[in-house]
């Protein structure tokens, strides 16, 4: 890695044969002195769900598909209302980090401004086959920037801003993996890109993205993640190791915009994962729906796949995309991976709008303008994120926050050791004639120096930097949160997800709810994992999940628990329920050994 960053720089990817043995492989390298930690990289699958009416069948248009707009992701966006403030700015980069771009496609040939690939180490990030899977980068780079009022083609909400194209598949595979990830964000930080979009993920968290995360948003980067797509479990069908509705990641990362899917009515797309970690939803799903209620016709971009010409795909006179036989023109793809671009090319519009806004607030201003959709999907209320972007709104935010004095910094490291210290830099626009930095968790606390250096932090944990500059007229204050991350690497590996051994007498005993008390205290309630139903099963920890105290709560074989509170490691109580008709609050005051039940609580309602 070209990284300038140490931690970076002493992380190594290893490539080997004997997959089956990685996590042998792992145990050992964690066991050398000379290692600090090993963990296994995920390869990354495209976020992309195969539009299987198009691409396998005739596009007959009208009685079986019905007529659809080519455009609708841009009418969805209120993107003609965007433009009347600004069609783009060349000089704004945003780099697509996919399996591959066709860069020679007469809708992006002018666009490409940095081209490299990192999949097989040369410059050419064009596909190796005509396929519909190899198209999936080349059909988020015209989502992105395909040149628009060109007599040709489509057109794309970034309009005139420019692009960055980084191949992170390798020639050899399958088109849908992609092990380049953490190479292609250093590239694309360390070569003047303003946003990445990344239309891939893994359900797996893993510390080195983070990190490498966290490298891009020092250098200023807004970066923006495909939620991915198994909100329907469509994806578990195929691949039973694939949890449903996942947690995506980079998406779900911190400084990374995670992104969901919509169709044309504002509706969450079935495929579209959620969770409260989602930000924003942008169109990526189905315009209509077919004869027989199979979604049709959804967004449309420029591809390298034996795709039909756009003529033939909106009056419904062509076939299928096998059919057609053109090669690098445009079809028609849906998926998450087809939102985040989609969103990407928005912020390369906002930061033509305001270059001068930071990750942070171009986040924010992206989060307040959405519309809220509430309405359409009352099933995801508050896993949907602030709702459907709004391009015009958040270009004319962009615009009219505008200031002359904007506060902005950069810091030497983000990843530090216990006790290791940190310079920053002021990288505030204007003229600013004062300067106020607050540094949680750091000695000394606060600084009023333009560049303050030797910040020294001597306790692990993930802290804030804020810094707030004046001038005679006005000021300005930028917070980057989670900037700062604390610990030895075997320390911050500890901050993922710890399996730990809850020792029930019983099998398949999952968690349902967790209860904390404090640092070291929590409960969890149980349900039968071979048939969903909720247990009067039980287990506490005192020591921070070192111990765990399997136990059964003592009430009526017909009640179950419907939730937990804990009080201390000795206390908790529990609503317990019949689903036949009523129950009532349960209390412990001796770790579980005995429940009674609170006579003034009791209900007969089902």
């Amino acid at each position: 890695l070209t990284a300038e960053s140490d931690i970076l720089q002493r992380t190594f990817r290893m490539d080997f044969d004997k997959i089956h043995e990685v996590k042998q492989l792992v145990k050992e390298m964690n066991n050398l002195p000379e290692i600090e930690y090993a963990e296994k990289a995920p390869l990354f699958r495209i976020s992309l769900t195969p539009n299987d009416t198009f691409y396998n069948n005739t596009l007959d248009g009208g009685l079986l598909l019905g007529t659809a707009e080519a455009d609708w992701h841009l009418t969805n966006i209120n993107a003609e209302a965007a433009w009347d403030i600004t069609t783009g700015d060349p000089n704004v980069v945003v780099a697509i980090l996919d399996n591959a771009i066709y860069v020679d496609h007469p809708d992006l040939q002018n666009k490409i401004v940095e081209q490299v690939d990192l999949g097989n180490g040369d410059n050419d990030p064009s596909p190796p086959d005509t396929t519909y899977i190899w198209s999936h980068g080349t059909h988020g780079a015209g989502l992105i920037a395909a040149e628009t009022n060109n007599e040709i083609g489509v057109s794309s909400i970034g309009y005139n801003i420019s692009l960055m194209a980084i191949k992170l598949g390798d020639d050899a595979s399958d088109g849908q993996a992609m092990a380049a990830g953490f190479e292609g964000i250093v590239w694309a930080a360390d070569h003047g890109a303003d946003v990445i979009n990344m239309s891939w993920g893994s359900p797996q968290y893993f510390i080195t993205m983070q990190n490498t995360i966290n490298y891009a948003y020092n250098k200023g980067c807004v970066m923006l993640g495909a939620a991915g797509n198994n909100g329907n479990g469509m994806e578990t069908q195929m691949d039973s190791t694939i949890p449903v509705n996942y947690v995506a990641y980079p998406a779900a990362l911190d400084h990374v915009i995670a992104v969901g899917s919509n169709d044309v009515g504002d509706n969450k797309s079935n495929f579209s994962n959620y969770g409260t970690w989602i930000d924003v939803l942008a169109p990526g799903g189905y315009y209509n729906e077919g004869l027989l209620g199979v979604g049709a016709f959804t967004v449309l971009s420029t591809t390298i796949s034996e795709a039909g010409d756009l003529n033939s795909i909106l009056d419904g006179t062509g076939g299928g995309a096998a059919e057609y036989g053109v090669s690098g023109q445009y079809d028609l793809m849906q998926g998450t991976s087809m939102a985040a671009p989609v969103t990407s090319g928005l912020c390369g519009l906002m930061l033509s709008a305001n270059p001068d806004l930071t990750p942070e607030k171009l986040t924010a201003i992206l989060k307040a303008t959405c519309d809220n959709v509430d309405a359409e999907n009352t099933e995801f209320i508050d896993s949907i994120g602030a709702g459907r972007i709004n391009a015009a709104a958040a270009v004319q935010a962009a615009q009219d926050s505008v200031v002359e004095l904007v506060a902005d910094f950069e810091a030497s490291e983000v990843v530090i050791p216990v006790d290791g210290t940190v310079d920053f830099t002021d990288l505030s626009l204007g003229t600013p004639t004062s300067w106020n930095w607050e540094f949680e968790g750091g000695t000394p606390e606060t600084s009023t120096a333009e560049n303050p250096s030797t910040i020294t932090y001597s306790e692990e944990g993930v802290y804030q930097v804020t810094l707030t500059v004046s001038n005679a007229d006005t000021n300005n204050t930028e917070v980057k949160t989670n900037f700062i991350i604390v610990g030895s690497d075997s320390d911050i590996a500890e901050t993922a997800w710890i399996p730990q051994h809850t020792h029930f007498a019983s099998q398949y005993r999952g968690v349902f709810q967790t209860a904390i008390a404090n640092d070291t205290t929590a409960w969890i309630l149980t349900y039968d994992g071979t048939g969903g139903s909720i247990t009067r099963d039980f287990a506490r920890t005192s020591d921070g999940g070192e111990n765990w105290i399997p136990d059964t709560i003592d009430a009526p074989d017909n009640l179950a628990p419907g939730c937990i509170t804990a009080v201390n490691d000795l206390k908790a109580w529990v609503a317990m329920y019949d689903v036949n008709g009523g129950g009532g609050i349960y209390h412990t005051s001796d770790g579980g050994e005995n429940w009674a039940e609170q006579p003034t609580a009791a209900f007969d309602g089902t």
